[in-house]
């Protein structure tokens, strides 16, 4: 996830040549590579497991990140009862147009 200061300079196609990162989707501000880019200007996470029962989630801590995803942090937390904290992280984005979370590390 880029830092603030290029998201704010609205530099989104300019890093994805620069870096060789992929956008996940059309407004969501999150790229991926294959490989860690140690000298990405941002935040990097290593995607664990793609989320597919949401039940699965309730009732834990996590980081939580939510990008370009129908519903609101404070509506996903009180949706699935999470609280924020820990070293697990949950990404709420959009993969081709639909919602998607992915369990995630912080690597950078």
């Amino acid at each position: 996830m880029p830092n603030a200061a290029i998201l704010k300079a609205g530099s989104f196609k300019s890093i994805t040549k620069e870096y060789e990162v992929f956008k996940i989707d059309t407004n969501s501000h999150l790229y991926t590579s294959i490989e860690l880019l140690e000298d990405f200007p941002g935040k990097g996470y290593e995607i664990l497991e793609k989320v597919e029962n949401l039940k699965s989630i309730a009732k834990q801590s996590f980081q939580l990140v939510v990008r370009n995803y129908p519903l609101n942090i404070h509506k996903i937390k009180a949706k699935y009862k999470l609280s924020e904290g820990g070293d697990k992280v949950l990404i709420f984005t959009t993969e081709r147009k639909k919602p998607v979370v992915y369990k995630a590390r912080r690597c950078l």
